[in-house]
């Protein structure tokens, strides 16, 4: 299971706002990764905006583990939550708002950084159809998928698709990426939990953990 490549991030899908809006940051954005509405990961920005880059830092993952819980799972999407969560993560973040002007009203898709992490959240906006918690931690050293697994399945147990870890001739599935369902609204459609290593190939690391509504499968009411 080899962690997937930035290059394939940006690729994946990229939002050019700037051909929606115009703005211009007062200060530097923050360095976070976005999923797109399957929960692949993306990036988010305003053309010509600025990003301070994390600063890789020796962090346990049952430390990141613990920051994830307390600030996306126990958080349910709502920033003000998370603000108060933050007393229990003193990771040093701050908030730098990244504000979009649209037709309908300034939007804010700012997020919060600390030295080594970021956390981004949106819910109820235009850029992204379902609620997503989006934890990135830069690590100095590359925390394998298959260490990330063990890490991730001590703290939530078997993710939902662990049987498909292993192709049926029992080699490693390199297309494996393990996901728990943590609550199933049939109104607001079910809650999961990804769990990514990644890699751009020289030497710069990211966790990313992300908690997803997915809103395009929750149950259409009967006629």
């Amino acid at each position: 299971m080899r962690p997937n490549v930035f290059a394939r991030i940006a690729l994946a899908l990229t939002f050019i706002l700037s051909a929606l809006a115009s703005a211009t940051p007062a200060f530097a954005g923050v360095d976070g990764i976005w999923v797109n509405p399957a929960a692949a990961p993306t990036r988010l920005g305003i053309e010509g905006d600025v990003k301070e880059e994390l600063t890789p830092a020796q962090r346990p993952l049952e430390n990141i583990i613990f920051g994830f819980q307390k600030l996306c799972v126990a958080t349910n999407f709502d920033k003000l939550a998370v603000n108060v969560a933050m007393l229990d993560v003193p990771w040093g973040f701050d908030y730098r708002p990244e504000m979009l002007r649209t037709d309908k009203g300034d939007v804010d898709f700012g997020g919060w950084q600390a030295k080594d992490a970021s956390l981004l959240i949106a819910k109820d906006v235009f850029y992204s159809p379902n609620p997503q918690c989006n934890l990135t931690v830069a690590t100095k050293e590359q925390y394998r998928a298959y260490e990330l697994l063990a890490a991730m399945r001590n703290a939530l147990g078997d993710p939902d698709d662990f049987e498909k870890i292993t192709l049926p001739d029992g080699k490693d599935n390199p297309n494996f990426r393990p996901m728990w369902t943590i609550a199933n609204d049939d109104k607001q459609g079910p809650t999961r939990i990804y769990a990514r290593s990644l890699s751009n190939g020289n030497g710069a690391y990211r966790i990313l953990l992300t908690l997803m509504q997915f809103r395009n499968e929750a149950k259409k009411p009967s006629a």
